[in-house]
């Protein structure tokens, strides 16, 4: 398992009742402060998101910068897009959310509404996931891990 900080690439799909998107992720993670970049087909910016647990920006082209406190609510709200931040920086290492009751299964983890399945591993670290619940479904694949 990657402890401290770490980066990540890799792809999300997110598929709703109504929609279906995908696009690539950067994420990179050092104690509280993160810095995320989705971008979609061709490589266009679809939202560039950072900070830390006090104040989080999210940067989304030709709407301009926003700030909150709460990264998914401020995703959600200036894209569109359902990604629950704050707990995946963990469920994407393999861990639940510290201080967020949950039970884990052998390779599902539920928490806070979502039922994440771990589909595939390189080593300890997850390299393939899917987040569910009622309304949404997301497949995470990581194409690559940093420390």
């Amino acid at each position: 398992m990657l402890e401290g900080g770490w980066q990540m690439r890799g792809r999300v799909g997110i598929r709703t009742a109504d929609d279906a998107t995908s696009f690539s992720v950067r994420w990179r993670q050092q104690d509280q402060d993160f810095d995320i970049h989705l971008n979609g087909a061709l490589g266009v910016s679809v939202a560039h998101i950072y900070g830390d647990d006090r104040s989080i920006v999210i940067d989304v082209p030709k709407q301009g910068r926003f700030e909150a406190s709460n990264a998914t609510q401020l995703l959600k709200d200036h894209t569109g897009l359902e990604l629950p931040i704050e707990s995946l920086r963990y469920w994407v290492r393999g861990i639940p959310e510290p201080g967020v009751a949950y039970e884990r299964g052998e390779s599902t983890l539920e928490q806070s509404g979502w039922h994440i399945e771990y589909l595939a591993f390189e080593g300890d670290d997850p390299v393939k996931m899917r987040l569910v619940r009622p309304e949404v479904r997301i497949i995470l694949v990581v194409n690559s891990w940093a420390t």
